[in-house]
Protein backbone atom coordinates (compact mmCIF):
# COMPACT_ATOMS: atom_id res chain seq x y z
CA UNK A 1 0.00 0.00 0.00
CA UNK A 2 2.87 2.18 -0.61
CA UNK A 3 3.87 4.72 -2.80
CA UNK A 4 6.17 5.38 -6.11
CA UNK A 5 6.81 8.89 -3.80
CA UNK A 6 9.19 9.14 -0.81
CA UNK A 7 8.00 9.09 2.39
CA UNK A 8 9.05 12.48 3.21
CA UNK A 9 7.63 14.10 0.59
CA UNK A 10 4.04 12.16 1.03
CA UNK A 11 4.01 13.27 4.63
CA UNK A 12 4.82 16.96 3.50
CA UNK A 13 2.17 16.99 1.04
CA UNK A 14 -0.47 15.32 3.25
CA UNK A 15 0.86 18.16 6.12
CA UNK A 16 0.72 20.66 3.59
CA UNK A 17 -3.17 20.24 3.08
CA UNK A 18 -3.64 19.77 6.39
CA UNK A 19 -2.13 23.13 7.20
CA UNK A 20 -3.91 24.67 4.14
CA UNK A 21 -5.40 27.68 4.96
CA UNK A 22 -8.07 26.63 2.53
CA UNK A 23 -9.05 22.80 2.02
CA UNK A 24 -11.39 22.24 4.41
CA UNK A 25 -10.52 18.24 5.93
CA UNK A 26 -12.53 16.21 8.52
CA UNK A 27 -12.46 13.13 9.72
CA UNK A 28 -14.66 11.63 12.20
CA UNK A 29 -15.12 8.06 13.82
CA UNK A 30 -18.10 5.77 13.99
CA UNK A 31 -19.84 7.96 16.50
CA UNK A 32 -18.99 10.86 14.22
CA UNK A 33 -16.55 12.59 16.80
CA UNK A 34 -14.24 14.78 15.11
CA UNK A 35 -10.38 13.02 15.31
CA UNK A 36 -8.45 15.39 13.04
CA UNK A 37 -8.92 18.25 11.04
CA UNK A 38 -7.06 20.66 8.40
CA UNK A 39 -6.06 24.40 9.45
CA UNK A 40 -8.84 25.56 6.88
CA UNK A 41 -11.47 23.65 8.57
CA UNK A 42 -10.92 25.50 11.83
CA UNK A 43 -10.32 28.87 10.23
CA UNK A 44 -13.55 28.86 7.93
CA UNK A 45 -15.92 26.60 10.41
CA UNK A 46 -14.66 26.79 13.74
CA UNK A 47 -12.46 30.17 14.19
CA UNK A 48 -11.48 30.93 17.41
CA UNK A 49 -11.18 27.14 18.48
CA UNK A 50 -8.08 25.39 18.60
CA UNK A 51 -7.53 22.16 16.98
CA UNK A 52 -7.51 20.16 20.36
CA UNK A 53 -11.05 21.96 21.34
CA UNK A 54 -12.16 19.91 18.32
CA UNK A 55 -10.90 16.70 18.43
CA UNK A 56 -13.69 14.52 20.47
CA UNK A 57 -16.52 17.11 20.16
CA UNK A 58 -19.61 16.43 17.40
CA UNK A 59 -21.63 18.48 15.45
CA UNK A 60 -23.87 18.70 18.12
CA UNK A 61 -21.79 20.51 20.33
CA UNK A 62 -20.64 22.87 17.86
CA UNK A 63 -23.38 23.56 15.90
CA UNK A 64 -27.08 24.16 15.54
CA UNK A 65 -29.09 21.18 15.49
CA UNK A 66 -30.84 20.83 12.26
CA UNK A 67 -27.46 21.58 10.43
CA UNK A 68 -25.82 19.06 13.20
CA UNK A 69 -28.66 16.46 12.48
CA UNK A 70 -28.26 16.63 8.78
CA UNK A 71 -24.79 15.81 9.59
CA UNK A 72 -25.02 12.98 11.45
CA UNK A 73 -27.51 11.46 9.07
CA UNK A 74 -25.21 11.55 5.88
CA UNK A 75 -22.18 10.13 8.09
CA UNK A 76 -24.47 7.37 9.28
CA UNK A 77 -25.57 6.91 5.84
CA UNK A 78 -21.77 6.11 4.93
CA UNK A 79 -21.16 4.09 7.22
CA UNK A 80 -23.81 2.04 6.70
CA UNK A 81 -24.03 1.63 3.16
CA UNK A 82 -19.77 2.47 2.46
CA UNK A 83 -21.14 5.10 -0.28
CA UNK A 84 -19.83 8.29 -0.72
CA UNK A 85 -21.98 11.37 -0.54
CA UNK A 86 -20.45 13.55 -3.35
CA UNK A 87 -20.60 17.38 -3.68
CA UNK A 88 -23.47 17.90 -1.62
CA UNK A 89 -24.68 21.01 -1.72
CA UNK A 90 -26.39 22.74 1.45
CA UNK A 91 -26.69 26.59 2.83
CA UNK A 92 -23.66 27.42 5.12
CA UNK A 93 -25.87 27.54 8.30
CA UNK A 94 -23.60 27.66 11.05
CA UNK A 95 -21.79 30.85 9.75
CA UNK A 96 -23.22 34.13 10.22
CA UNK A 97 -23.01 34.55 6.33
CA UNK A 98 -26.86 33.34 5.41
CA UNK A 99 -26.66 33.72 2.02
CA UNK A 100 -23.07 31.22 2.05
CA UNK A 101 -23.48 27.83 0.51
CA UNK A 102 -20.55 24.87 0.94
CA UNK A 103 -20.53 22.16 -0.80
CA UNK A 104 -19.66 18.77 1.06
CA UNK A 105 -17.84 14.96 -0.09
CA UNK A 106 -17.84 12.41 2.28
CA UNK A 107 -16.22 9.19 1.91
CA UNK A 108 -16.00 6.01 4.49
CA UNK A 109 -12.84 5.90 6.50
CA UNK A 110 -11.49 1.79 6.36
CA UNK A 111 -8.99 0.18 7.76
CA UNK A 112 -6.21 -2.33 6.31
CA UNK A 113 -8.94 -5.20 6.27
CA UNK A 114 -11.14 -2.74 4.19
CA UNK A 115 -13.46 -2.67 7.26
CA UNK A 116 -15.51 0.99 8.12
CA UNK A 117 -13.96 2.60 11.12
CA UNK A 118 -15.40 5.95 10.26
CA UNK A 119 -16.02 9.02 7.87
CA UNK A 120 -13.79 11.71 6.42
CA UNK A 121 -14.70 14.36 3.95
CA UNK A 122 -13.64 17.49 2.53
CA UNK A 123 -15.72 21.00 1.82
CA UNK A 124 -15.25 24.28 -0.24
CA UNK A 125 -17.23 27.28 -0.67
CA UNK A 126 -19.46 27.12 -3.68
CA UNK A 127 -21.16 30.80 -2.95
CA UNK A 128 -20.33 32.10 -6.14
CA UNK A 129 -21.34 29.25 -8.12
CA UNK A 130 -24.30 28.71 -7.02
CA UNK A 131 -25.12 32.45 -6.63
CA UNK A 132 -23.85 32.56 -10.85
CA UNK A 133 -26.50 29.46 -11.04
CA UNK A 134 -28.98 31.04 -9.26
CA UNK A 135 -28.94 34.07 -11.22
CA UNK A 136 -28.61 31.52 -14.72
CA UNK A 137 -31.83 30.81 -13.42
CA UNK A 138 -33.60 33.44 -12.58
CA UNK A 139 -32.62 35.58 -15.52
CA UNK A 140 -33.34 33.00 -17.95
CA UNK A 141 -36.24 34.51 -19.45
CA UNK A 142 -34.97 38.19 -19.60
CA UNK A 143 -31.75 36.87 -21.58
CA UNK A 144 -34.58 35.29 -24.14
CA UNK A 145 -35.16 39.06 -24.92
CA UNK A 146 -32.07 40.49 -24.18
CA UNK A 147 -28.83 38.46 -25.60
CA UNK A 148 -26.47 40.58 -26.16
CA UNK A 149 -26.56 41.78 -22.57
CA UNK A 150 -26.91 38.31 -21.41
CA UNK A 151 -23.62 37.44 -23.65
CA UNK A 152 -21.86 40.48 -21.86
CA UNK A 153 -22.60 39.33 -18.42
CA UNK A 154 -21.55 35.50 -19.52
CA UNK A 155 -18.07 36.94 -20.59
CA UNK A 156 -17.32 38.47 -17.65
CA UNK A 157 -18.33 35.39 -15.61
CA UNK A 158 -15.48 35.09 -12.94
CA UNK A 159 -15.89 31.14 -13.03
CA UNK A 160 -14.57 29.54 -16.69
CA UNK A 161 -17.86 28.92 -18.69
CA UNK A 162 -18.31 28.25 -22.21
CA UNK A 163 -21.97 27.73 -24.44
CA UNK A 164 -21.94 25.09 -27.11
CA UNK A 165 -24.55 24.62 -29.87
CA UNK A 166 -25.99 21.19 -28.99
CA UNK A 167 -26.01 19.92 -32.67
CA UNK A 168 -22.70 21.46 -34.29
CA UNK A 169 -21.18 20.82 -30.93
CA UNK A 170 -19.16 24.46 -31.88
CA UNK A 171 -18.38 26.77 -29.10
CA UNK A 172 -20.34 29.98 -29.16
CA UNK A 173 -19.87 31.87 -26.24
CA UNK A 174 -16.62 31.97 -24.09
CA UNK A 175 -15.94 33.82 -21.11
CA UNK A 176 -12.99 36.25 -20.67
CA UNK A 177 -12.07 33.28 -17.32
CA UNK A 178 -11.90 30.74 -19.72
CA UNK A 179 -10.17 32.28 -21.64
CA UNK A 180 -7.07 33.32 -18.95
CA UNK A 181 -7.42 29.39 -17.76
CA UNK A 182 -7.18 27.54 -21.04
CA UNK A 183 -4.81 29.81 -22.73
CA UNK A 184 -6.43 29.57 -26.36
CA UNK A 185 -8.01 33.31 -27.90
CA UNK A 186 -11.39 34.27 -28.00
CA UNK A 187 -11.08 33.71 -31.70
CA UNK A 188 -9.54 30.04 -31.30
CA UNK A 189 -12.21 29.04 -28.60
CA UNK A 190 -15.05 29.95 -31.40
CA UNK A 191 -13.56 28.03 -33.79
CA UNK A 192 -13.47 24.95 -31.32
CA UNK A 193 -16.09 22.25 -30.90
CA UNK A 194 -16.33 21.19 -26.80
CA UNK A 195 -14.87 18.01 -27.78
CA UNK A 196 -12.03 19.81 -28.64
CA UNK A 197 -11.46 20.36 -24.76
CA UNK A 198 -11.55 16.65 -24.36
CA UNK A 199 -8.20 14.68 -24.12
CA UNK A 200 -8.14 11.77 -26.73
CA UNK A 201 -8.69 8.73 -24.20
CA UNK A 202 -11.81 10.61 -23.02
CA UNK A 203 -13.51 11.50 -26.17
CA UNK A 204 -15.40 8.55 -26.52
CA UNK A 205 -17.04 8.43 -23.22
CA UNK A 206 -18.14 12.49 -23.86
CA UNK A 207 -19.59 11.12 -27.02
CA UNK A 208 -21.29 8.49 -25.55
CA UNK A 209 -22.47 11.60 -22.75
CA UNK A 210 -23.84 13.61 -25.71
CA UNK A 211 -25.23 10.73 -27.77
CA UNK A 212 -27.48 9.47 -24.54
CA UNK A 213 -30.25 12.87 -25.06
CA UNK A 214 -31.03 13.30 -28.91
CA UNK A 215 -31.99 16.82 -30.25
CA UNK A 216 -34.75 18.30 -29.04
CA UNK A 217 -34.76 16.68 -25.85
CA UNK A 218 -33.60 18.49 -22.30
CA UNK A 219 -31.36 16.98 -20.23
CA UNK A 220 -31.55 19.87 -17.61
CA UNK A 221 -29.16 20.89 -14.58
CA UNK A 222 -26.45 18.35 -14.34
CA UNK A 223 -23.20 18.70 -12.20
CA UNK A 224 -20.61 15.88 -13.50
CA UNK A 225 -16.64 15.35 -13.45
CA UNK A 226 -14.47 15.57 -16.70
CA UNK A 227 -11.01 16.47 -18.03
CA UNK A 228 -10.17 18.89 -19.33
CA UNK A 229 -7.39 20.24 -22.10
CA UNK A 230 -5.52 23.37 -21.83
CA UNK A 231 -3.34 24.73 -25.29
CA UNK A 232 -0.27 24.03 -23.18
CA UNK A 233 -1.23 20.20 -23.27
CA UNK A 234 -1.90 19.67 -19.47
CA UNK A 235 -5.22 18.27 -17.89
CA UNK A 236 -6.73 19.41 -15.46
CA UNK A 237 -10.04 17.80 -13.34
CA UNK A 238 -13.23 20.02 -13.65
CA UNK A 239 -16.33 19.71 -11.92
CA UNK A 240 -18.68 20.98 -14.44
CA UNK A 241 -22.18 22.19 -13.82
CA UNK A 242 -24.11 22.43 -16.84
CA UNK A 243 -28.07 23.11 -18.24
CA UNK A 244 -29.96 23.82 -21.56
CA UNK A 245 -30.54 26.97 -22.86
CA UNK A 246 -31.46 28.86 -26.23
CA UNK A 247 -28.90 31.51 -27.87
CA UNK A 248 -29.51 33.08 -30.75
CA UNK A 249 -32.60 30.75 -31.72
CA UNK A 250 -30.33 27.38 -31.09
CA UNK A 251 -30.50 24.83 -28.26
CA UNK A 252 -27.50 25.25 -26.55
CA UNK A 253 -26.11 24.41 -23.72
CA UNK A 254 -23.92 26.22 -21.10
CA UNK A 255 -21.04 24.75 -19.11
CA UNK A 256 -19.59 26.44 -15.63
CA UNK A 257 -16.11 24.54 -15.07
CA UNK A 258 -14.50 24.47 -11.69
CA UNK A 259 -10.74 23.23 -11.47
CA UNK A 260 -11.11 20.94 -8.84
CA UNK A 261 -7.36 19.36 -9.42
CA UNK A 262 -5.70 19.90 -6.58
CA UNK A 263 -8.82 19.12 -4.26
CA UNK A 264 -8.26 15.46 -5.98
CA UNK A 265 -5.00 15.44 -5.75
CA UNK A 266 -5.81 16.27 -1.93
CA UNK A 267 -8.03 13.65 -1.90
CA UNK A 268 -5.65 11.02 -3.45
CA UNK A 269 -2.42 12.27 -1.65
CA UNK A 270 -4.54 11.90 2.06
CA UNK A 271 -5.80 8.51 0.89
CA UNK A 272 -2.22 6.99 0.50
CA UNK A 273 -0.81 8.87 4.00
CA UNK A 274 -4.00 6.97 5.67
CA UNK A 275 -3.09 3.66 3.65
CA UNK A 276 0.76 4.54 5.09
CA UNK A 277 -0.51 4.93 8.58
CA UNK A 278 -2.87 1.90 8.86
CA UNK A 279 0.40 0.08 7.84
CA UNK A 280 2.26 1.62 10.19
CA UNK A 281 0.00 0.84 13.08
CA UNK A 282 -0.44 -2.46 11.75
CA UNK A 283 3.83 -3.37 12.55
CA UNK A 284 3.45 -1.25 15.76
CA UNK A 285 0.86 -3.71 16.81
CA UNK A 286 2.17 -6.50 15.66
CA UNK A 287 5.83 -5.30 17.58
CA UNK A 288 3.58 -4.49 20.57
CA UNK A 289 2.14 -7.99 21.23
CA UNK A 290 5.24 -10.20 20.03
CA UNK A 291 7.24 -8.02 22.80
CA UNK A 292 4.02 -8.08 25.36
CA UNK A 293 4.26 -11.73 24.89
CA UNK A 294 7.89 -12.48 25.21
CA UNK A 295 7.71 -10.39 28.67
CA UNK A 296 5.03 -12.38 29.94
CA UNK A 297 7.68 -15.49 30.39
CA UNK A 298 10.15 -13.79 32.47
CA UNK A 299 7.43 -12.51 34.34
CA UNK A 300 5.57 -15.75 34.78
CA UNK A 301 9.44 -17.03 35.91
CA UNK A 302 9.67 -13.91 38.83
CA UNK A 303 6.11 -14.56 40.13
CA UNK A 304 6.50 -18.38 40.59
CA UNK A 305 9.34 -18.11 42.28
CA UNK A 306 8.50 -15.64 44.61
CA UNK A 307 5.29 -17.60 45.47
CA UNK A 308 7.58 -19.78 46.31
CA UNK A 309 10.03 -17.69 48.19
CA UNK A 310 6.45 -16.97 50.21
CA UNK A 311 6.23 -20.86 50.43
CA UNK A 312 9.34 -20.45 52.63
CA UNK A 313 10.32 -19.37 56.76
CA UNK A 314 10.67 -15.39 56.34
CA UNK A 315 10.39 -13.14 59.15
CA UNK A 316 8.10 -10.21 58.98
CA UNK A 317 10.38 -8.25 57.29
CA UNK A 318 11.20 -10.52 54.36
CA UNK A 319 7.58 -11.56 53.90
CA UNK A 320 6.73 -7.89 54.16
CA UNK A 321 9.18 -7.44 51.15
CA UNK A 322 7.95 -10.37 49.33
CA UNK A 323 4.38 -9.56 49.32
CA UNK A 324 4.97 -6.22 47.64
CA UNK A 325 6.51 -7.99 44.41
CA UNK A 326 4.16 -10.44 44.69
CA UNK A 327 1.23 -7.67 44.22
CA UNK A 328 3.43 -5.53 41.78
CA UNK A 329 4.15 -8.60 39.96
CA UNK A 330 0.33 -8.93 39.72
CA UNK A 331 -0.15 -5.23 38.41
CA UNK A 332 2.44 -5.71 35.83
CA UNK A 333 0.90 -8.85 34.09
CA UNK A 334 -2.35 -7.22 34.20
CA UNK A 335 -0.58 -4.13 32.06
CA UNK A 336 0.90 -6.67 30.12
CA UNK A 337 -2.35 -8.52 29.53
CA UNK A 338 -4.50 -5.43 28.51
CA UNK A 339 -1.30 -4.34 25.93
CA UNK A 340 -1.35 -7.75 24.53
CA UNK A 341 -5.05 -7.54 23.93
CA UNK A 342 -5.60 -4.50 22.06
CA UNK A 343 -2.87 -5.01 20.45
CA UNK A 344 -3.83 -8.54 19.32
CA UNK A 345 -7.16 -6.35 18.48
CA UNK A 346 -5.14 -3.49 16.07
CA UNK A 347 -2.84 -6.26 14.48
CA UNK A 348 -6.24 -8.45 13.40
CA UNK A 349 -5.21 -11.37 15.71
CA UNK A 350 -8.32 -11.38 17.90
CA UNK A 351 -10.69 -14.49 17.06
CA UNK A 352 -13.84 -15.10 19.14
CA UNK A 353 -14.31 -18.59 21.16
CA UNK A 354 -17.73 -19.35 20.58
CA UNK A 355 -19.27 -21.91 22.89
CA UNK A 356 -22.14 -22.67 24.62
CA UNK A 357 -21.93 -21.62 28.67
CA UNK A 358 -24.30 -20.56 31.56
CA UNK A 359 -24.84 -16.97 31.28
CA UNK A 360 -25.73 -16.26 35.42
CA UNK A 361 -22.43 -17.99 35.96
CA UNK A 362 -19.93 -16.31 33.84
CA UNK A 363 -21.55 -13.09 35.52
CA UNK A 364 -21.54 -14.41 38.95
CA UNK A 365 -17.95 -15.56 38.65
CA UNK A 366 -17.01 -11.75 37.26
CA UNK A 367 -19.07 -10.15 39.95
CA UNK A 368 -17.24 -12.31 42.85
CA UNK A 369 -13.86 -12.13 41.30
CA UNK A 370 -14.16 -7.87 42.35
CA UNK A 371 -16.15 -9.35 45.94
CA UNK A 372 -13.17 -9.35 47.79
CA UNK A 373 -12.07 -5.85 47.29
CA UNK A 374 -15.96 -4.43 47.56
CA UNK A 375 -16.18 -6.13 50.77
CA UNK A 376 -12.74 -5.07 52.11
CA UNK A 377 -14.15 -1.32 51.23
CA UNK A 378 -17.50 -2.23 53.05
CA UNK A 379 -19.46 -1.71 49.54
CA UNK A 380 -22.55 -3.42 49.06
CA UNK A 381 -21.96 -5.75 45.50
CA UNK A 382 -25.67 -6.75 44.51
CA UNK A 383 -26.59 -8.42 41.01
CA UNK A 384 -29.74 -8.41 39.80
CA UNK A 385 -31.71 -10.62 36.77
CA UNK A 386 -35.04 -9.76 35.34
CA UNK A 387 -37.29 -12.95 33.98
CA UNK A 388 -36.24 -12.29 31.00
CA UNK A 389 -32.39 -13.17 31.09
CA UNK A 390 -31.51 -16.72 29.46
CA UNK A 391 -29.56 -19.37 31.92
CA UNK A 392 -28.07 -21.36 28.88
CA UNK A 393 -26.56 -19.22 25.72
CA UNK A 394 -23.79 -19.40 22.71
CA UNK A 395 -21.19 -16.76 22.61
CA UNK A 396 -18.01 -15.84 23.48
CA UNK A 397 -18.43 -16.58 27.23
CA UNK A 398 -14.74 -15.68 28.01
CA UNK A 399 -15.24 -12.12 26.77
CA UNK A 400 -18.24 -11.65 28.19
CA UNK A 401 -16.59 -12.35 31.62
CA UNK A 402 -13.51 -10.14 30.61
CA UNK A 403 -15.62 -7.31 29.49
CA UNK A 404 -18.30 -7.10 32.85
CA UNK A 405 -15.00 -8.06 35.23
CA UNK A 406 -13.70 -4.80 33.91
CA UNK A 407 -16.55 -2.76 34.60
CA UNK A 408 -17.17 -4.26 38.20
CA UNK A 409 -13.62 -3.80 39.17
CA UNK A 410 -13.35 0.03 37.84
CA UNK A 411 -17.10 0.64 40.10
CA UNK A 412 -15.37 -0.73 42.86
CA UNK A 413 -11.89 1.23 42.37
CA UNK A 414 -13.33 4.44 42.33
CA UNK A 415 -16.01 3.81 44.76
CA UNK A 416 -15.21 4.95 48.35
CA UNK A 417 -18.55 4.11 50.13
CA UNK A 418 -22.06 3.12 49.24
CA UNK A 419 -22.54 0.34 46.57
CA UNK A 420 -22.20 -1.65 42.93
CA UNK A 421 -25.34 -2.36 41.44
CA UNK A 422 -25.29 -5.00 38.38
CA UNK A 423 -28.36 -5.22 37.20
CA UNK A 424 -28.95 -7.73 33.95
CA UNK A 425 -31.90 -7.77 31.67
CA UNK A 426 -32.79 -9.21 28.39
CA UNK A 427 -34.80 -8.58 25.39
CA UNK A 428 -35.80 -11.66 23.23
CA UNK A 429 -35.04 -11.30 19.15
CA UNK A 430 -36.83 -12.43 16.12
CA UNK A 431 -34.08 -15.10 15.36
CA UNK A 432 -34.63 -17.04 19.27
CA UNK A 433 -31.56 -15.51 20.26
CA UNK A 434 -31.76 -12.53 22.89
CA UNK A 435 -29.82 -9.15 23.67
CA UNK A 436 -28.82 -9.00 27.05
CA UNK A 437 -27.69 -5.63 28.80
CA UNK A 438 -25.46 -5.61 31.41
CA UNK A 439 -25.22 -2.18 33.61
CA UNK A 440 -23.53 -1.65 36.19
CA UNK A 441 -24.16 1.12 38.54
CA UNK A 442 -21.97 3.06 41.31
CA UNK A 443 -22.42 5.60 44.42
CA UNK A 444 -18.61 7.23 43.01
CA UNK A 445 -16.68 9.88 42.14
CA UNK A 446 -18.18 9.85 38.77
CA UNK A 447 -16.97 11.43 35.64
CA UNK A 448 -17.50 14.90 33.84
CA UNK A 449 -19.45 15.16 30.62
CA UNK A 450 -16.46 16.46 28.10
CA UNK A 451 -14.46 13.71 29.45
CA UNK A 452 -16.83 10.86 29.29
CA UNK A 453 -16.88 10.95 25.84
CA UNK A 454 -13.06 10.12 25.77
CA UNK A 455 -13.32 7.26 28.08
CA UNK A 456 -13.24 4.33 25.78
CA UNK A 457 -10.01 5.56 23.96
CA UNK A 458 -6.98 3.81 24.40
CA UNK A 459 -4.77 5.13 27.81
CA UNK A 460 -7.53 7.70 28.84
CA UNK A 461 -8.30 8.80 32.23
CA UNK A 462 -10.56 11.65 33.60
CA UNK A 463 -7.00 13.36 34.57
CA UNK A 464 -3.47 12.84 35.96
CA UNK A 465 -4.70 12.34 39.50
CA UNK A 466 -6.71 9.81 38.56
CA UNK A 467 -3.70 7.67 37.41
CA UNK A 468 -1.68 8.74 40.66
CA UNK A 469 -4.58 8.05 42.99
CA UNK A 470 -6.15 4.79 41.06
CA UNK A 471 -3.39 3.28 38.79
CA UNK A 472 -4.25 1.64 35.88
CA UNK A 473 -3.33 2.22 31.83
CA UNK A 474 -6.71 3.66 30.54
CA UNK A 475 -6.78 0.34 28.62
CA UNK A 476 -9.59 -1.21 29.86
CA UNK A 477 -12.54 0.01 28.65
CA UNK A 478 -10.87 0.31 25.24
CA UNK A 479 -10.32 -2.67 25.38
CA UNK A 480 -14.12 -3.73 26.42
CA UNK A 481 -15.32 -1.52 23.77
CA UNK A 482 -13.41 -3.57 21.13
CA UNK A 483 -14.47 -6.77 22.46
CA UNK A 484 -17.86 -5.69 22.57
CA UNK A 485 -18.43 -4.29 19.34
CA UNK A 486 -16.69 -7.13 17.79
CA UNK A 487 -19.44 -9.83 19.20
CA UNK A 488 -22.03 -7.18 17.74
CA UNK A 489 -22.73 -4.99 20.85
CA UNK A 490 -22.46 -1.83 22.47
CA UNK A 491 -21.19 -0.27 24.99
CA UNK A 492 -21.63 3.24 26.43
CA UNK A 493 -22.17 5.37 30.15
CA UNK A 494 -23.13 7.76 31.73
CA UNK A 495 -22.10 10.24 34.87
CA UNK A 496 -21.78 13.23 36.88
CA UNK A 497 -18.84 14.28 39.04
CA UNK A 498 -20.25 13.23 42.28
CA UNK A 499 -23.02 11.56 41.59
CA UNK A 500 -21.81 8.08 40.58
CA UNK A 501 -21.84 6.39 37.18
CA UNK A 502 -23.52 3.80 35.07
CA UNK A 503 -21.31 1.64 32.45
CA UNK A 504 -23.32 -1.05 30.40
CA UNK A 505 -23.07 -3.04 27.41
CA UNK A 506 -25.49 -5.21 25.30
CA UNK A 507 -24.42 -8.10 23.58
CA UNK A 508 -26.47 -10.56 21.09
CA UNK A 509 -26.49 -13.82 22.24
CA UNK A 510 -27.90 -17.24 20.85
CA UNK A 511 -29.59 -20.17 22.49
CA UNK A 512 -27.62 -22.76 23.24
CA UNK A 513 -26.56 -25.42 20.44
CA UNK A 514 -28.96 -28.16 21.71
CA UNK A 515 -32.10 -25.64 21.94
CA UNK A 516 -31.35 -24.24 18.66
CA UNK A 517 -31.40 -27.49 17.22
CA UNK A 518 -34.81 -28.66 19.26
CA UNK A 519 -36.61 -25.43 17.62
CA UNK A 520 -35.26 -26.13 14.22
CA UNK A 521 -36.65 -30.25 15.12
CA UNK A 522 -39.86 -28.10 15.79
CA UNK A 523 -40.71 -25.87 13.13
CA UNK A 524 -39.66 -28.73 10.63
CA UNK A 525 -42.00 -30.84 12.52
CA UNK A 526 -44.99 -28.07 12.36
CA UNK A 527 -47.94 -28.62 10.51
CA UNK A 528 -48.53 -26.10 7.09
CA UNK A 529 -50.85 -24.20 7.17
CA UNK A 530 -53.73 -24.61 4.79
CA UNK A 531 -54.23 -21.91 2.09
Amino acid sequence: MGSSLPEEIERACVRSLLESPDERVFFKDVESRFVMVSAGFIAAVTPGRTLDELIGKTDFDLFSHPHAAAAFEDEQHVLATGQPIVAKIERETFHDRPDAWVSTTKLALRDEQGEIIGTWGIARDVTAQIETEQALAASRDQLRTSERQYRLVFEHNPQPSFVYDRETLRIVVVSNAAIASYGYSREEFLAMTIRDLAPEQDLEQLDEYIASTPQGELRGLVRRAWLHRYKDGSSVDVEVTSDDIVLDGRACRILLCQDVTARNQGIAELAVARDQAVEASKVKSAFLANVSHEIRTPMNGVIGMNDLLLDTDLDAEQRSYAEQVALSGDQMMAIINDILDLSKIEAGQFELDIADFDLREAIGRACAAAGFEARAKGLLLSVQFDDHVPVGVRGDGRRLHQILLNLVANAVKFTAEGSVTVSVTGKPESDDGTMVRIAVADTGIGVAPEVLSRMFEPFTQADASTTRNYGGTGLGLAIARELAERMGGRIGASSEPGGGSCFWFELPLAPPTHLAAERRAVGAASPAKAD
